[in-house]
């Protein structure tokens, strides 16, 4: 008979397969939903239809820099935008993967290249926002 297949995580299965169902430990839902998310975020190819959260159109400048280049910031158009990303018009292309910096308004934003692609003399980027720091005017003036 050919022995079943063990768990990449040894310590999450008792040692012979598992006999009874024990109840789940204080870090046991906390690794499910880590687990969830992790698998969510890197499916690949996930359609404009499938996002998590709707987008809003949006018509504001904004500065980019990518953060392992030392190319210059690059003025930018914010298209749209999510809780979870957001779309950019851009005149020169972005790496797939990059990790950038997007200044809007009093708004700090990082993060990450999903695609980028010429389309009509110009590049339409998206980005997986990383975090986000909100009110960058009044942070400044607290330190004065």
């Amino acid at each position: 008979m050919p022995e079943p297949p063990r768990s990449a995580y040894p310590s999450l299965r008792p040692p012979g397969g598992p006999s009874k169902r024990e109840a789940p430990g204080p870090n046991e839902s906390r690794r499910r939903r880590l687990a969830t998310a992790v698998a969510a975020s890197s499916r690949p190819n996930r359609n404009m239809d499938n996002r998590q959260s709707p987008r809003r159109d949006a018509d504001q400048p904004v500065i980019v820099t990518e953060l392992d280049s030392t190319e210059p910031a690059q003025s930018a158009h914010l298209t749209n935008f999510s809780t979870h990303g957001l779309g950019l018009f851009l005149e020169k292309p972005l790496p797939v993967g990059a990790p950038v910096k997007v200044e809007w308004a009093t708004t700090l934003l990082l993060g990450e290249v999903i695609y980028c692609v010429a389309r009509e003399g110009r590049c339409v980027a998206g980005l997986r926002l990383v975090d986000a720091l909100y009110d960058t005017d009044a942070i400044n003036r607290s330190g004065d």
